[in-house]
């Protein structure tokens, strides 16, 4: 007999297929298993694990478990005060100009010694001092945009005080929920006008600037008293010239100006002083 001897194989008695199947049914086994397990999680953990995933939108929204299974609240950042956008942030508000409360005081001694006491109201706001001036037959005559006679003489006494300070004025005019409409003429339109015919008497009768009056009509979208009688209609009709506050005027950092330079070749200096004089 030969040394070498022929290997047979192990005859195939078909239960080969019994190993696949048992991994098989072991790893649907375990997948099953962890789909119970998700399906047990609570319902707080869940939560907390959702609004966590809000840090792609809010970074303060970000909940993190402590171990006892309670969410924990991650601290709220604290801008640094050398921050750049604390450094770049800038307030426009303007200061109350305190000259403006004895303005008031001086219009109202005007007007009164003009023989017209009782015809204008003074306020004062974060804009500034607001003078209002009844319409009815006072500075107009009803449905009017022409300054009438007393009218001027108002405006006479107030221009005074009025052109002591160099603020700037916004006149702005006032209607009431009256409608008025003659061929599309409405109370924006009468409002309008009545703000321009008052700045035409102060920069044209008294030389006030221009570039300190803005005229604009608001017609009844402003009302002053929100009521809806005689009293409350004719005391939204008006005018009002506002005294702006002094604008605060921060002053910037002077830049070092740059050394001019010449397109012209200076050669001068390098010759002899004996040259460069002239006899």
């Amino acid at each position: 007999m030969s040394a070498r001897r022929s290997r047979k194989a192990a005859p195939d008695d078909g239960q080969r297929w019994l190993a696949t199947y048992g991994d098989m049914v072991t790893l649907l086994m375990a997948f099953f298993v962890m789909l119970f397990a998700i399906s047990s999680v609570e319902q707080e953990k869940f939560d907390a694990f959702v609004s966590g995933l809000d840090i792609f939108d809010n970074p303060a929204s970000l909940s993190i478990l402590d171990p006892s299974g309670e969410p924990i609240a991650p601290p709220i950042p604290i801008a640094s005060e050398a921050s750049p956008a604390a450094a770049t942030t800038t307030t426009t508000a303007p200061a109350l100009d305190p000259g403006l409360e004895e303005l008031g005081r001086r219009l109202l001694e005007a007007v009164a010694a003009a023989g017209h006491p009782g015809t204008i109201e003074i306020q004062q706001d974060e804009r500034g001092l607001s003078v209002a001036i009844g319409t009815d037959n006072v500075l107009f005559d009803v449905g009017a945009s022409q300054v009438t006679v007393q009218g001027i003489a108002i405006l006479d006494a107030i221009t005074p005080p009025l052109s002591s300070v160099d603020n700037d004025i916004l006149v702005e005019g006032h209607a009431d929920t009256t409608p008025l409409n003659r061929g599309g003429y409405t109370n924006w339109n009468l409002s309008t006008d009545r703000a321009v015919a008052v700045v035409n008497v102060l920069a044209g009768r008294h030389a006030v600037p221009p570039v300190r009056l803005t005229a604009s009509g608001y017609g009844e979208f402003k009302p002053r008293d929100p009521g809806s009688d005689p009293a409350a209609l004719s005391r939204n009709r008006r005018v009002e010239l506002i005294i702006r506050n002094a604008p605060v005027v921060v002053a910037a950092p002077a830049a070092t100006p740059a050394p001019p330079t010449s397109p012209f070749i200076d050669i001068a200096p390098d010759l002899p002083a004996a040259v460069q004089e002239t006899p």
